[in-house]
């Protein structure tokens, strides 16, 4: 410790120079060699010298950048459809194509590997087609699942309903079933009754329309009608991997009521509101009109006949008042022995020629042609046994034979509750199966053929259970029928005509009659147009009502047993079509021998583009449009007849079904 002391003594002078040297050096290095003022900028220390340097260099970098060519912007993809996904249905990756699992038999243990053939489904036999113009209750709502036709507000218009009605070999479709799944060419462990039914998927029914060249243009398919409330389930899917969640399982099921298959493949028709019209399939149709037609000739031969005996009646009262009064002048002249025979042989002779039942001599001119649906007039010159009904009327009893054996309007009736399936409990036996389908999309004035095809669920759809030789159409969920030849020609009738009648030579004024068919009549109006001059104008009819709800909803609630006033408040007369010019024509004319003519023509354009061209008067028109209002003019004599309510109409109401979706195995059993 001295030591340490002693050394500390003796250099302390150069200790504490050291520490003076050491501390000198540190402030020369931090205070001359280094500045003490630096900058900190962009997480970074600067010098005052070294910082305007270094914001030099970033200005020169963000130019180079401001002046380089723009770059194409990235390019958005919109993801709305992978959004509404995942609203859709928030469970993911499931496969709902996958089929719930059936007990299977098999005695020598392991898995069963089905394999079948595909059964052959045929053709679909010739079609006919009918046409019915009627005023029928339209929806003016959309009919939906929820809102039935019969349940929905609707009001009376005009229709033009085509029918389409085939026939199909449901008991070779049966058979082919049979051997495909449980034949005896299928092995006994693969065999499947239930696979063996059939169940009706589609009714495929297209149409070709004419053109104005004359020539038919492509097909195109023909959606099911307005009225009814399964389209949308009825829209064919026919991959197995688009089905619905269920699979085809669930969709067979579906399918398979009773009240469905009635539906698809005997859709009902509208409601008609016309009082004399109905509907019927069409080979019924054409028997109902004969039936109508006989009808309507029987009522008018015995309204004439009404119409003779009561002038001969008329003629025979004047006789006896004739007859009396003179017997009465030869009285009061003395000789009253003789008057006397000679009003008796009158009073005999009259009698004999107007001998008939009391109370009868007022029924022809009381109910007129109605009197004939009663059986209530005949010839009463007829010697002919007779017999009186309830009504006081009479006719010989052969007359009521032969009434008895004409078919009548219950007889279609009856075919047609024969024909539907509802009436039907075992589809197997039959030996043919009589479908059809409706149009009710057509335009007036065009012509239009058809052809349909029916579609059958496959039944192993998707599951890889087909023979190697089908094993290529596994996913194909409708077996499709070949499709039915081209039916006849469909021509619909137009609803609107007009007429050149006459001329005003000086002004160039013609006169146009304009027909129009609404709400079951024709109604027509004179307009005098000139050049420029659109043909036709709206017309009020008579005063307005007050506006009420839908006539077709009243009637529903009302229970539909009113009639409704046939006579509309308005008719638009509008053709859309153009007078251009009226031109004087000369020319020839007749068969044999030609005759000088002199008319005018009027010259029309629907477009503007295409002229056409009409004669003024009828003596010049052709045969065709002479005949057009011919039946037109005749058709406005007829009386116009009160519309019938809801309730009234008989075309079948649309069906909804309580049947079991298991019915189909216990039906066809």
């Amino acid at each position: 410790m001295d030591k340490i002391l002693g050394f500390l003594e003796d250099h302390v002078e150069k200790i504490a120079l050291g520490i003076v040297l050491i501390i000198g050096m540190w402030l020369i290095v931090t205070h001359v060699v280094l500045s003490p003022n630096s900058v900190s900028y962009d997480n970074q220390n600067h010098s005052p010298g070294a910082i305007d340097d270094y914001i030099r260099s970033e200005a020169l970098k963000l130019e180079e950048v401001m002046n380089r060519r723009p770059t194409e912007p990235d390019i958005y993809e919109p993801r709305l459809s992978e959004y509404s996904e995942l609203l859709d249905c928030s469970i993911r990756g499931v496969d709902f194509g996958i089929s719930l699992p059936v007990p299977e038999s098999n005695p020598q243990g392991g898995t069963i590997v089905r394999k079948y053939n595909l059964p052959d489904v045929g053709a679909v036999g010739e079609l006919v087609v009918g046409r019915i113009r009627a005023v029928a209750y339209t929806p003016l709502e959309e009919v939906t699942a929820e809102s039935a036709y019969d349940s929905s507000n609707s009001e009376p218009n005009d229709l033009d309903l085509v029918t389409v009605q085939g026939t199909y070999d449901i008991a070779a479709l049966y058979a082919s079933f049979e051997d495909s799944f449980a034949g005896a060419g299928v092995k006994p462990q693969w065999r499947d009754p239930c696979l063996a039914v059939p169940v009706f998927a589609a009714v495929h029914l297209q149409r070709q329309k004419k053109s104005e060249d004359g020539l038919w243009e492509q097909w195109e398919d023909v959606p099911r009608t307005k009225i009814d409330h399964r389209r949308d389930l009825f829209a064919a899917i026919e991959d197995a991997r688009m089905l619905p969640p269920g699979g085809l399982t669930v969709r067979m099921l579906q399918y398979s009521n009773r009240a469905i298959q009635m539906d698809l493949l005997q859709p009902a028709a509208y409601q008609i509101a016309s009082a004399d019209e109905e509907w019927f399939p069409p080979l019924l149709y054409e028997e109902y009109e004969a039936i109508r037609a006989s009808e309507a000739l029987e009522e008018r031969r015995r309204a004439k006949e009404e119409k003779e005996e009561e002038e001969k009646s008329t003629g025979s009262d004047t006789g006896r008042r004739r007859t009396s009064s003179t017997s009465g002048r030869r009285s009061l002249g003395g000789a009253g022995g003789r008057t006397g025979s000679v009003s008796d042989s009158s009073r005999t002779s009259s009698g004999r020629r107007t001998s008939r039942s009391p109370g009868t001599s007022g029924v022809g001119s009381a109910f007129g042609g109605q009197s004939g649906r009663l059986g209530a007039s005949r010839s009463r010159t007829s010697r002919t046994r007779t017999a009186r009904d309830e009504t006081g009327s009479s006719e010989t009893l052969a007359e009521r034979r032969e009434a008895a054996e004409k078919p009548t309007v219950q007889d279609v009736h009856n075919k047609l509750d024969e024909l539907s399936i509802e009436s039907i409990t075992r589809l197997r036996d039959l030996a043919e199966l009589v479908f059809w389908a409706h149009d009710d999309t057509v335009e007036p004035g065009a012509e239009y053929r058809y052809r349909v095809r029916l579609g059958v669920f496959n039944p192993v759809a998707g599951k890889n259970q087909l023979s190697q030789r089908d094993a290529a159409r596994n996913n194909e969920v409708i077996l499709w029928s070949g499709f039915s030849a081209p039916s006849q020609v469909a021509e619909i009738p137009r609803r609107l005509y007009f007429f050149a009648k006459g001329i005003q030579e000086a002004a160039k004024e013609v006169t146009v009659q304009v027909s129009k068919y609404m709400l079951g009549y024709w109604y027509s109006a004179d307009f005098k147009v000139k050049g420029g001059e659109i043909i036709g104008d709206f017309v009020q009819a008579k005063a307005p009502k007050k506006p009420t709800e839908p006539i077709g909803r009243i009637l529903s609630i009302a229970g539909g047993s009113a009639d409704v006033d046939a006579e509309p408040e308005a008719v638009d007369y509008d053709t859309g079509v153009v007078l251009v010019d009226v031109v004087p024509v000369n020319d020839w004319s007749g068969d044999k021998t030609m005759r000088a003519r002199q008319y005018f023509d009027m010259l029309y354009s629907y477009d503007g583009t295409r002229i056409e061209r009409m004669p003024v008067g009828d003596k010049y028109w052709p045969d065709e449009l002479r005949m057009v209002r011919s039946e037109i003019r005749n058709s406005q004599r007829e009386p116009k007849q009160p519309l019938r309510g809801w309730s009234g109409a008989t075309t079948r109401t649309p069906r909804t079904g309580t049947h079991s979706p298991y019915s189909r195995f216990r039906d066809d059993e």
